[in-house]
């Protein structure tokens, strides 16, 4: 079974799970999370899994802004 997944989290932790993008609250970030679980994983209940995001995996988009002199004319 294949699936991608798209997490929600804030600093207290998972916000929601969903199958598409969904909006994010201003606290939250999103991760899309491609998992791959062979057939043979169904047969147990209960499966554990551990997900460590390095700080050097992190992206800052970067936002070009230009700035346009506002001047008001009278008349």
């Amino acid at each position: 079974m294949k699936a991608n997944i798209f997490l929600a989290l804030n600093k207290n932790g998972l916000v929601k799970a969903t199958k598409g993008r969904s909006s994010l609250a201003r606290s939250e970030i999103g991760i899309m999370l491609s998992l791959e679980v062979p057939d043979s994983a169904f047969i147990s209940p209960f499966i554990s899994a551990s997900l460590k995001v390095p700080a050097h995996a992190v992206e800052v988009p970067e936002i070009a802004v230009d700035v346009v002199p506002f001047v008001k004319q009278n008349g």
